[in-house]
């Protein structure tokens, strides 16, 4: 589960094209989840650290996913194996499309075993499912609906945190939120995922960012729980080790 949703969250950065970072003050927070799924449940521990165009996440195990926009790069670094894999946006913006070819090249081979006079009938109910799978994610991203605002506040970390909540069809949202962090650089982050479709938010705990940063949060979409808590918030300059690739460490080939 822990390597699932690192992937996760390491792949939802591979086409991102950002506008580079003004020059803010730094940002890092611990965060703990509790993912309940499958009648299991496992806590993991996070830091996340922002650094004007640069982007960290460390898991407890010792990966390290960071990715670069000055250099363009993503790279995934293990400490415990002392390797990494690292590559181009720009190439990762080209196996996305080479897959969508391939999977075009693999309904066609599948086509070939159809009789001839029935291909044509068959590839366009494979079309249409295809198509009313991508109506179906739009028509439940449209109906999301609005978060709820409420009159609770909640002190987290000595910040003064208010109540929102969503209440749609497929989940069950729950955010504590606070306005007396400066989240400049993290709306900057966010500002240009919103153009890329398989990318709305860095993370579901900020798809409400508008109301301030969230120090706690329950999403609930029926299959898994997750509970998330910032334990730590800093704004303390990070160290840019954090955001490189260790010389003794091993680059893995493709």
């Amino acid at each position: 589960m822990k390597l699932r949703i690192f992937i996760i969250v390491a792949v939802s950065f591979l086409s991102i094209v950002f506008t580079p970072a003004l020059s803010l003050a730094d940002m890092m927070w611990e965060q703990e989840d509790t993912v309940d799924a499958g009648g299991t449940t496992e806590t993991i521990k996070q830091k996340i650290y922002l650094s004007g165009s640069r982007f960290a996440i460390v898991s407890g195990d010792g990966l390290r996913m960071v990715l670069d926009m000055t250099q363009g790069t993503l790279s995934t670094i293990d400490a415990k194996e002392k390797s990494y894999f690292s590559v181009s946006l720009t190439e990762m913006t080209a196996l996305r499309e080479r897959l969508t070819q391939e999977t075009d090249t693999i309904i066609e081979e599948a086509l070939t075993n159809i009789p001839e006079d029935q291909r044509e009938e068959y590839r366009k109910q494979i079309e249409k499912k295809l198509s009313e799978i991508k109506a179906t994610a739009a028509e439940k991203e449209a109906g999301k609906g609005q978060y709820s605002s409420h009159s609770e506040t909640r002190e987290i970390l000595g910040y003064t945190t208010s109540r929102y909540s969503l209440d749609s069809d497929d989940r069950k949202e729950e955010l504590w939120c606070t306005r007396e962090v400066d989240t400049s650089e993290l709306e900057l982050l966010l500002r240009d995922t919103k153009k890329i479709k398989l990318l709305k938010d860095i993370g579901t705990n900020f798809s409400a960012l508008q109301y301030g940063f969230p120090l706690m949060s329950v999403i609930d979409d029926g299959s898994m729980k997750v509970s998330s808590q910032v334990t730590v918030l800093s704004f303390d300059r990070i160290d840019p080790a954090i955001f490189t690739v260790p010389a003794n460490f091993t680059r893995i080939s493709e």
